[in-house]
């Protein structure tokens, strides 16, 4: 993008926000106030143990914990017709995040311009052989990112678009960083943009599409991400994601996607569903997948669903031709409700080829007035034994503003992490 059109998106941008954020006296009047804030404690065990002086992950009894101590601020204030909003994160080593923005309504345009703020981490490995985060020197606060959504309804369809500038040399918080330091002369910054349009016909249609101006995936520093980024190694590149769904042809639905890539050479892909009802309790369905540009169709195989509530059962095969069998899967859901007692039970169990069960887990989860608990328990197929995974456990407790909830997780070697969280709520 021509560089005056960059300065020129961000000027309109940034004045934007600051027009915004002057509000009218006729307008000051605090209409609507909400705070969350949260204390988090996480710890896992350390390693004790020793086998022929060798330090092992086994955990011992009685053992060190390593604690993760992390607090955070969501605020949203509305004045007259603007949300002003704010997300902010603290941990033991360094500030984290700090996220500014509002959002507000102009003539049935919705505006919602917001600036990141963050501190560069990276994922290590650190002295006891885990995984941890680290901050990167000299751990400064560093501008990430603006950005603009706007939207807005017209003859029932939806059209947004979100645009981006990025510092695309941020570091991931959770990859490791090859360089020893990160400061504002190491930030490079681009824009993108992201084009969203949907809708649906009265027949029940449903449309959507997403056009990319060097843009794609996330962004996300540390404990804070969003659904769209800037393609760092992206110059002039363009990208088109249009899909439909819904049609009907007597018992045969059908769904139509089409990927368009300018980026380099032209690319051109489609992938066409369609799902067949052999029976009220059973489906057929299968896909076929086409590179329009260069030329290429693929039928990669098909599947065959049954459904009898509360069970629902699949089975994939590969290939067309001489069909050969791929996975199978079963689940059960179940809701209930016993007197003041509300819940549900779900279990899930999946087959492979050459490998057999693979995993079964169940879940289960229970409320009864300021208190829940869910609880969730796995077992998968690891170098060729079929065994215990993990058992997760999770009670939440709410007496209105205070929150409280507790997560011990259970791995084969025992206790993996615990995690707990107190915080009030307006």
């Amino acid at each position: 993008m021509h560089p005056f059109l960059v300065r020129s998106c961000l000027v309109l941008s940034f004045s934007l926000i600051a027009v915004l954020l002057i509000p009218t006296p006729q307008v000051l009047a605090l209409e609507d106030f909400s705070l969350n804030s949260k204390l988090s404690l996480s710890a896992t065990p350390m390693p004790c143990s020793l086998t022929d002086e060798i330090k092992t992950d086994t955990p011992c009894d009685k053992t060190f914990l390593k604690w993760e101590i992390k607090s955070t601020i969501d605020l949203d204030l509305k004045i007259g017709q603007t949300d002003y909003f704010l997300d902010s994160a603290l941990s033991i080593s360094h500030p984290e995040h700090l996220v500014l923005g509002l959002k507000t309504e102009v003539g049935g345009l919705t505006l919602k311009p917001e600036a990141w703020f963050a501190v560069p981490f990276e994922g290590v490995t650190d002295v006891n052989n885990m995984y941890n985060s680290a901050v990167i020197p000299p751990g400064n606060p560093l501008f990430a990112a603006m950005r603009l959504t706007t939207s807005f309804s017209l003859s029932k369809i939806r059209f947004k678009n979100l645009f981006m500038y990025e510092d695309v040399n941020f570091p991931n918080p959770r990859s490791s960083f090859e360089n020893l330091e990160y400061d504002a002369q190491s930030q490079s910054f681009k824009v993108g943009d992201i084009f969203y349009f949907s809708g649906r016909t009265e027949s029940g249609i449903f449309y959507s599409s997403r056009t990319s101006f060097c843009a794609f995936g996330s962004m996300s520093v540390k404990n804070y991400s969003a659904s769209g980024g800037v393609d760092p190694d992206c110059e002039n590149g363009i990208s088109e994601r249009f899909s439909i769904s819904g049609l009907k042809i007597g018992n045969l639905r059908l769904s139509e996607t089409i990927n368009l890539d300018l980026k380099e050479d032209l690319k051109v892909a489609s992938r066409t569903g369609l799902n067949f009802a052999v029976f009220d309790w059973a489906r057929l369905s299968t896909s076929l997948m086409a590179n329009i540009i260069p030329f290429d169709i693929d039928m990669s195989g098909f599947s065959v669903g049954f459904t009898v509530d509360p069970f629902k059962f699949n089975v994939s095969f590969r290939e067309i031709e001489e069909p050969k069998f791929n996975a199978a899967t079963a689940s059960v859901h179940q809701s209930f409700s016993l007197g003041m007692i509300n819940g549900s039970f779900s279990t899930n169990a999946t087959v492979q080829n050459e490998v057999g069960l693979s995993s079964v887990s169940m879940a289960l989860f229970v409320s009864q007035g300021t208190i829940s608990s869910s609880h969730s328990l796995s077992f998968s197929r690891r170098d060729g034994d079929f065994r215990f995974s993990y058992l997760n456990n999770r009670i939440n407790l709410r007496l209105s503003p205070f929150t409280f909830s507790a997560s011990p997780v259970f791995g084969e070697n025992g206790l993996t992490r615990l995690a707990m969280s107190m915080g009030v709520m307006f």
